[in-house]
C-alpha cells in the first residue's frame, strides 16, 4: 500500500495513519485487511470502483461487497452518521477528513533548519541513545513529525522515552519535549475549544559544549517545567481511550503489521513523562518548546542563532527565548 498511502498524505495532506487507527478502534475494534486499507486509500484519491477492483485483484462486486460489510459500516460509525449517508459518497468522507475541526487535516512542520540556524520543535534530534533500537524510534518520530503525523511520532517518542528509562533509569528530556509538542498539536483543537491558549518558548543550549551535559541539564528543567504545566490542561480521557485501550496501533509507513513498528502503548507508560508533580500554575495555558542549538561561537560571522530567531519570533509567535547559556550570546541576542 506504499504508493497510495503515501499519496493520500502528499496530495490530501490527510493523516491517513489516524484515520485507519480509528476505524479499527470504533465499534468493531479488530483490525483492516491490508486490501481494505488499500481500498480507502485509492477511493479517497478518486479512483473509480472498476480501477479500484484491477489494483487489488478483486472483481467490481466483491469490492462492492467489501465495502458494504465491512469499510462504510466503521467509517459511518466514526462519523456518527446513517450508512446510507455515506455509501459510495467519498466527497462526502473526504470533506469530513478534511475540516480541521476533526483532526485528520495534516499541518507539516515548519522546516527551520538552515546552515546557521538549528532548531527543532520534533522534526530534528540532537541527543542519540547508544542504543540503536532507540535510535530507530527517535528517527521515525522525528520522521512522522516532518510529515505532520503527530499521533504517529507523539507513539514512537513515548516508546523512546520508557526504553530510556528502562535501560538507564532516566528519560532523554528532548523526548520528553517533543512528547509533550506532539500531544500540543494533536490536541489543539480541543485546547482551541476550551480557550486554553498555547504559548511557543525557544529555549537555546549548547549541545556541542562539554559533551552536551549542560544542554541536558537545562533541557531537563525544561522539559518538566512544560510537562506540569501541560498536562493539567490535555483532555486526559480522550487522550487515555486514544492511546490506552489499544494494545497496539499500526504506525508504519507502509502498512504492514511489523512488530518493530508498532510501539505498545499502555494507561502505565503514555503518562508516566508526566510524572506524579502537581501542577505549578493554576493558569490555562500550553506551552510549546522549540530546541535551539547554540554553537557558542559569539565572535564567528556565520553565527547567525540570535538574529535567526529574531526573525522567526513573529511567524512562529514566540513568546519568549530562554537562554542563552553564555552571556556573550545572550548580549547578541538581546541587541
Amino acid at each position: 500500500m506504499v504508493s497510495s498511502y503515501q499519496q493520500v498524505i502528499a496530495q490530501l495532506g490527510i493523516d491517513i495513519e489516524l484515520f485507519l487507527q480509528r476505524l479499527e478502534a470504533g465499534l468493531y475494534k479488530k483490525p483492516l485487511s491490508q486490501r481494505d486499507k488499500e481500498i480507502i486509500c485509492l477511493f479517497l484519491l478518486g479512483y473509480r470502483r472498476k480501477q479500484i477492483a484491477e489494483k487489488v485483484n478483486l472483481c467490481d462486486a466483491e469490492v462492492g461487497n467489501q465495502l458494504n460489510a465491512n469499510i462504510y459500516p466503521r467509517i459511518a460509525d466514526l462519523m456518527q452518521v446513517e450508512q446510507s449517508e455515506i455509501a459510495n459518497n467519498w466527497v462526502l468522507i473526504l470533506n469530513f477528513l478534511l475540516n480541521p475541526t476533526h483532526g485528520y487535516r495534516l499541518n507539516p512542520a515548519t522546516q527551520l533548519n538552515s546552515d546557521n540556524f538549528q532548531g527543532s520543535f520534533g522534526r530534528q534530534m540532537f541527543f542519540y541513545s547508544p542504543d540503536q533500537r532507540i535510535v530507530q524510534l527517535q528517527i521515525k518520530g522525528t520522521q512522522r513529525y516532518q510529515q505532520g503525523l503527530y499521533y504517529q511520532a507523539l507513539l514512537f517518542f513515548v516508546k523512546a522515552w520508557n526504553e530510556e528509562q528502562k535501560i538507564y533509569s532516566r528519560g532523554n528530556p528532548e523526548i520528553c519535549i517533543y512528547l509533550n509538542n506532539c500531544l500540543v498539536e494533536y490536541q489543539r483543537p480541543f485546547l482551541e475549544k476550551q480557550n486554553i491558549p498555547i504559548y511557543t518558548l525557544a529555549v537555546v543550549v549548547p549541545f556541542h559544549h562539554n559533551q552536551g551535559r549542560i544542554a541536558a541539564e537545562i533541557l531537563r528543567g525544561i522539559a518538566q517545567i512544560q510537562s506540569q504545566v501541560n498536562f493539567q490542561n490535555f483532555d486526559i480521557p480522550s487522550l487515555e481511550m486514544e492511546f490506552c485501550q489499544s494494545a497496539e496501533s499500526d504506525v508504519s509507513q507502509n502498512g504492514k503489521s511489523d512488530q518493530a513498528e508498532q510501539p505498545k502503548i499502555t494507561g502505565s507508560n503514555i503518562f508516566s513523562v508526566f510524572g506524579n508533580a502537581g501542577p505549578i500554575t493554576s493558569s490555562k495555558l500550553a506551552l510549546q518548546i522549540m530546541v535551539v542549538n547554540d554553537p557558542n561561537h559569539v565572535y564567528d560571522p556565520y553565527n547567525q542563532t540570535a538574529e535567526r530567531l529574531a526573525s522567526l519570533a513573529p511567524q512562529l509567535n514566540l513568546s519568549a527565548v530562554i537562554g542563552h547559556y553564555s552571556s556573550e550570546m545572550t548580549q547578541t541576542a538581546s541587541s
